[in-house]
């Protein structure tokens, strides 16, 4: 049975009794008479079956809204409540903390800003030249190899155990195993190396002598840098196919 036919089976001896009464003559009367009407449909429109009848669309928001209202009015109330320096306190830290949150923001987009301009700066220089490597400037690697053997040769122990590591990773260069560029470390290079073991084990060996006596203060030594001589002919000797960059 639709809500409409019970509706009407409900109100229907009401109605068709109604239909016969006689109305009442004086106001008093119609007024207890519309009353006691409207008791009886507010009664039967109460029942669960008519419960779609009550439920407005809009009703969930207009009661969020009215929490809303009463969350607002119960939180000025309770700042209304508080003794003035707590008051003040409250408002401080919270001017103190959208400060904080504005700066942070502010120097994520600086830091977003500077880090862009670098690196159009790096492809604007890679771009113009292969740069410069511990004072080195001419980075080709006949040039680098052949001043390292006349530093080998006149003593430069220092001098020489730069251009020797440089020489080597010139060569891996040449031989398309890693890429060169003077803003990468040591241990970019060995990274790329990952998939020839040998070649890394030597550009290790090297790595860790070249960095001990460069960064690490030790003294250059005869010994050192014939080992490292010797370390980068054994590469030079690993032939490799060239691969273009």
């Amino acid at each position: 049975m639709s809500q409409c036919s019970l509706l009407l089976s409900v109100l229907g001896p009401a109605v068709a009794v109604d239909s016969v009464t006689p109305q009442p003559a004086d106001d008093s009367a119609s007024a207890a008479y519309h009353d006691e009407t409207r008791r009886a449909v507010d009664e039967v429109l109460a029942m669960k079956e008519f419960a779609d009848l009550n439920r407005d669309m809009m009703s969930w928001w207009l009661s969020f809204l009215q929490w809303m209202e009463k969350f607002a009015l119960g939180i000025g109330k309770f700042f209304s409540s508080l003794p003035g320096w707590l008051w003040w306190t409250i408002v401080i830290w919270m001017i103190l903390t959208l400060v904080a949150i504005l700066a942070h923001f502010a120097y994520v987009m600086y830091g977003m800003i500077v880090s862009s301009g670098s690196r159009r700066a790096a492809k604007g220089a890679a771009k113009e030249g292969r740069g410069e490597l511990l004072g080195i400037r001419d980075l080709e690697f006949d040039s680098v190899y052949r001043r390292a053997r006349e530093l080998l040769a006149a003593g430069s122990w220092a001098e020489a155990t730069k251009f020797l590591y440089v020489a080597a990773i010139l060569w891996l260069d040449r031989q398309g195993l890693v890429k060169f560029r003077a803003s990468k470390t040591n241990y970019d290079y060995l990274g790329e190396l990952v998939r020839e073991p040998e070649r890394r084990a030597n550009l290790r060996e090297l790595t860790n002598r070249f960095e001990v006596t460069v960064y690490g203060g030790q003294p250059s030594t005869s010994t050192n840098c014939q080992e490292m001589s010797a370390l980068v002919e054994v590469l030079l000797r690993e032939a490799h196919p060239v691969v273009s960059h």
